[in-house]
C-alpha cells in the first residue's frame, strides 16, 4: 500500500511516499511518480529516467537488502526546485556497501543495478545513517 503527502514551499515541490516492501508496491510507486512527473517540465525520456532510476532502487531493496516478506516501509521522498528534480529513498534494510567498479558488465548479476543507477542519474549518494539506508538521486532539469 502507498501512502502519499504532497506540499509545495517556495518553489520546491514535496512529494513524500511511504510503501510496504513488496514488488507489487515497487511497481506500483513507479507508475505512481511516473503519473506524478507526467504535468511537469521533464522530457518523456527523462522521466523513464527518473522512474526506472526508482524502481531499479526499491526492487533492490525488496530483493536484496532481506526485506521480502516482511512488509517494512520504504520512504520515497521527491523535491523539485528550478533546477533539479531530487529523490531520497530511506529504508531499514541491511546496510549496503556499493561497488568500487562502476563498469558496466550485463551479464554479471552483482553490482548491475547500482551501475544503472549511476548511469541514469546525474548524480548518486549512498549513506547508512542511524540504522537506516539513505540513497540519494539527482536528475538536472532541462537547460541546467
Amino acid at each position: 500500500m502507498i501512502s502519499a503527502i504532497t506540499r509545495q514551499h517556495n518553489d520546491s515541490i514535496l512529494f513524500q511516499l511511504c510503501l510496504n516492501a513488496t514488488i507489487q508496491d515497487a511497481g506500483q510507486l513507479s507508475e505512481y511518480i511516473g503519473h506524478l512527473l507526467s504535468d511537469d517540465v521533464l522530457t518523456l525520456q527523462q522521466r523513464i529516467r527518473i522512474t526506472l532510476c526508482i524502481a531499479e532502487a526499491v526492487n533492490n531493496i525488496v530483493e536484496h537488502g532481506q526485506y521480502s516478506g516482511l512488509h517494512r516501509p520504504i520512504r520515497c521522498v521527491l523535491k523539485r526546485d528550478s533546477t533539479a528534480i531530487s529523490v531520497l529513498l530511506i529504508d531499514l534494510a541491511q546496510a549496503y556497501t556499493p561497488p568500487s567498479n562502476t563498469s558496466f558488465n550485463i551479464f554479471e548479476e552483482n553490482g548491475r543495478g547500482w551501475c544503472i543507477l549511476k548511469k541514469l542519474s546525474d548524480k548518486i549518494e549512498y549513506l547508512r545513517i542511524d540504522d537506516t539506508n539513505q540513497l540519494s538521486l539527482l536528475f538536472k532539469l532541462p537547460n541546467n
